[in-house]
Formats: structure tokens, sequence, C-alpha cells
């Protein structure tokens, strides 16, 4: 086989190997984000489902304090209470602003992905304690993410290296 001739099929392989890895860890990332984002999306549902309760259970119980109570029992969770005026009547987050256009388009449960993180709001059963709304927030979006891509970049330089060592011993072969 002429040598021109070799460099160039060894050249064609080693990209077209190289794009179609590309290709498989770019669909991989999509279904692996997304995944990600439902089951957070799942997680939040989930705790804001037990505040709900937790609200039902306190008004029930007529306790003194019950949004320290609830404050307590939930002291990991960053979440607000909001009223029917959408005002906050609750946050454990701190400075919390909260921007509705059009309540009647929102349909509860909504999940959100913005810069600064997920947001899940909810709708309070019935209006207990005066609350008509939760949101759940996760405001750290890049450590969610962060470990997923080093493993795709992990896997594109372990692949690369291996399609080179590949056209390495290719070329070496008379």
């Amino acid at each position: 086989m002429p040598h021109s001739f070799k460099k160039r099929l060894l050249i064609v392989y080693t990209l077209s190997t190289l794009l179609l890895v590309g290709v498989l860890l770019a669909l991989f990332f999509f279904y692996a984000k997304n995944n990600l984002l439902e089951n957070t999306q799942i997680r939040m549902q989930y705790t804001a489902d037990a505040i709900a309760k937790s609200l039902l259970e306190l008004d029930n119980a007529s306790s003194l304090e019950p949004l320290k109570t609830l404050e307590e029992r939930f002291k990991n969770t960053p979440f607000v209470l909001l009223d029917a005026d959408n005002k906050v009547k609750f946050s454990n987050i701190g400075a919390f602003v909260a921007s509705f256009k059009n309540d009647a388009l929102i349909k509860t449960p909504y999940f959100a992905l913005k810069k600064q993180g997920f947001y899940l709001t909810d709708s309070a059963p019935t209006n207990r304690l005066g609350v008509s709304k939760i949101i759940i927030a996760e405001e750290e979006i890049q450590k969610t993410f962060i470990p997923l891509y080093k493993m795709m970049g992990y896997v594109f330089l372990s692949a690369s290296l291996f399609v080179a060592l590949i056209a390495m011993w290719l070329y070496k072969i008379q």
C-alpha cells in the first residue's frame, strides 16, 4: 500500500471514529442530563408533598407556632411558603422574591430550571395556615452537573487515546 494512501486512510479512520464517539457521548449526555433533571423534579415533588402533609398536620393539631415547627422539621430543605396574594409568608432561604406573571397560566406542580438553580412550585392543600403555594429551591445547579461533565471528559479523553493507539498500530503494520 502506498505511504500517502495509508496515511490518508488512517486520518479518515481517526477523525470518523472520534466523530462517532463525540456523537455517542452527546446523545448519552443529553439522556443523562434529562434523567438527572427528572430525578431532581421527583425528589423535589416528594419534599413539597411532605411539607404539605406537615402543614395539614400542624393545622389540625392547632400548635402555637406551626411555622417554627415546620422550619425545624425541614431545616435542611430550602423552601418558601406564599399566601394567596403571593406574598412571602415564611422563608428559610433568606431573601427571596417570587414573580408570577400570570397565575392562571401556572399549573402546579411547576418545575423550572433557571441559571440560579431548580425551583418547584406546588399548591398547598386547601389554603391551610394561610399558605397557598410551596416553593422548593435548589440553588447549587453547578454542583449537580460537575460529575457528569467530568465523566464525559474522561470518556472522550480515553476514547481519543484508544483511537490514537490503534491508528499508530495500524500505521506500523506493513
